[in-house]
């Protein structure tokens, strides 16, 4: 592809220690001077602004904590607030209350969101080359989830202009492409780890063997007008040794980007295989993240999805034929459909880096329990980050409001507000800990 002469990506290894820092909690880059309250009541206090995107920088939990009351209490999940659409997907156990009150149904009760942890793993073919990738989000106490498949074609922002996701990682490497996939999802990744035919044999192996319905003939050219048929179309048997050769088997002449909805009929079949037998389930060590500072546990959050109700989707795309190409395609992603898709996948995205998302604290001005965490998904599908869900300093309000806290923010405001089908206002109140506050009122019918 040509130079587009985009701005390059962000350097990966501040991005991801960035955003580590964001789902650990936070750290404080500088000293935070001693808060000082806030007049109007169940704010939160108001912080001197620091050097940082905007003039500040991002403020988590360490810094959260030095303006919180003295004691501190470990939720065990906002489970009065009735979680209704997400349950296989939500879990946001872990969070911290935020203010004196540490009862989740009085007015005044905010308490931190602890992410979903989001696992990519690179599918490499017998040679070593990374050809798709799979995105796995854990759902609710480890059981089902969400899988995202992710065509190695797909055209991201290299260093030196658009290029195909695969070859961005052949020729830049994986931290390179990982960064730049992370602009694509909208969201940061928790961890990165490749996986080839010895990975996926060694993961079979207790099953001892899948049978799937593979939708067409593959085929191999061996020779001068001459192919042969390696998977046959119909009820093929998949051995540990050839597992990964299926999920990265391309057919002559065949778009790449066929494979995923094999992938996907393997997945599929090996879950439910997984449910109805769980004796076969993996016990393959631990994968080395490329990226990350945990080992990716793939048997575990496998054998987690087996559990549960496990939705998939593949990343959202436009194929774009290109000329003078005998009907090659290249396939842009399609900004679109991935808002519309992250709030399904992961329900509490965090941000790769600084400004990628707003940070967003969602109170409920009503008396129906469950509408913070309702709101979430639009919230989230508008370019929001939700840290903190609670409730307003008192309850029985009738209009919603979105306000920011920064001039520089207002935009980002705007577009959750119209996803709130409301306007953002600025607010009166200066504060580091989030971007956006939204305070719900009985006007809300999400």
């Amino acid at each position: 592809m040509t130079d587009t002469g985009a701005t390059p990506p962000e350097a990966a290894p501040v991005s991801r220690q960035w955003a580590r820092e964001q789902r650990s909690g936070g750290k404080s880059r500088h000293p935070t001077p001693a808060p000082t309250p806030e007049t109007s009541p169940g704010s939160a206090p108001e912080q001197p602004a620091a050097p940082g995107r905007g003039g500040r920088r991002p403020l988590g939990r360490g810094a959260v904590v030095a303006y919180s009351v003295a004691t501190l209490i470990f939720v065990a999940g906002l489970v009065a607030l009735a979680w209704d659409g997400y349950r296989t997907s939500l879990d946001i156990k872990g969070g911290t209350a935020l203010e004196s009150e540490r009862n989740p149904l009085k007015p005044g009760y905010e308490a931190q969101v602890k992410p979903i942890p989001t696992h990519l793993l690179l599918l490499t073919d017998p040679k070593g080359a990374v050809t798709d990738g799979l995105l796995m989000a854990e759902g609710n106490a480890g059981k089902g989830g969400s899988i995202v498949l992710i065509p190695g074609g797909t055209i991201v922002q290299g260093p030196t202009g658009n290029i195909n996701f695969d070859k961005l990682i052949a020729t830049a490497g994986v931290p390179a492409g990982v960064t730049a996939m992370e602009k694509v999802l909208t969201f940061a990744v928790t961890d990165t780890a490749t996986i080839g035919d010895k990975q996926w044999a060694d993961l079979l192996t207790p099953l001892g063997s899948l049978a799937i319905e593979n939708p067409d003939a593959l085929v191999s050219v061996t020779g001068p007008n001459q192919k042969q048929i390696v998977y046959p179309a119909g009820t093929i048997t998949l051995d540990p040794g050839k597992l990964g050769d299926y999920l990265t088997f391309v057919s002559d002449g065949e778009a790449a980007i066929n494979r995923l909805p094999r992938v996907q009929l393997v997945l599929e079949a090996w879950l439910k295989a997984l449910a109805a037998n769980p004796a076969g389930a993996p016990t393959l060590a631990p994968l080395t993240p490329v990226i990350g500072e945990q080992p990716v546990d793939i048997s575990a959050l496998i054998s987690g999805l087996s559990k549960g109700q496990v939705s998939y989707q593949i990343l959202p795309t436009q194929a774009v034929s290109l000329p003078d190409a005998n009907g090659a395609k290249i396939y842009l992603p399609d900004p679109v459909g991935i808002a519309a898709m992250v709030p399904k996948v992961v329900p509490f995205p965090t941000s790769a880096f600084p400004g990628q998302r707003a940070r967003t604290r969602i109170l409920n001005g009503t008396t129906d329990a469950a509408a913070a965490t309702r709101a979430a998904a639009p919230v989230v599908g508008a370019g929001g980050e939700v840290t903190v869900l609670g409730n307003a300093a008192k309850f029985g309000r009738t209009r919603t409001v979105v306000e920011y806290h920064d001039p520089t923010m207002k935009d980002a405001a705007g577009k959750i507000a119209a996803a709130l089908a409301v306007t953002a206002t600025p607010s009166t109140s200066l504060t580091e800990a989030y971007d956006v506050t939204v305070t719900l009122g009985s006007d809300f019918t999400g």
